[in-house]
């Protein structure tokens, strides 16, 4: 991705969804920041429920 509004937004996104303490934030963001960031545009999507006790709480929502 290439746009740096989109990117500020995904990073935002995924920070506030997978770490409630925003005292990580910082740490966490320049770790998601150094690896490449993709955008896709899905055809199709599956989910897999790893493990059942999590999945309530942390499932992935897709919109297309």
């Amino acid at each position: 991705a290439r746009d740096g509004d989109a990117i500020d937004h995904a990073v935002a996104s995924y920070l506030s969804k997978y770490w409630d303490d925003p005292a990580i934030h910082p740490e966490m963001e320049a770790f998601v920041r150094s690896h490449a960031i993709v955008e896709v545009t899905p055809e199709l999507a599956f989910g897999i429920i790893e493990r059942e006790d999590e999945f309530a709480q942390r499932a992935t929502r897709w919109r297309w």
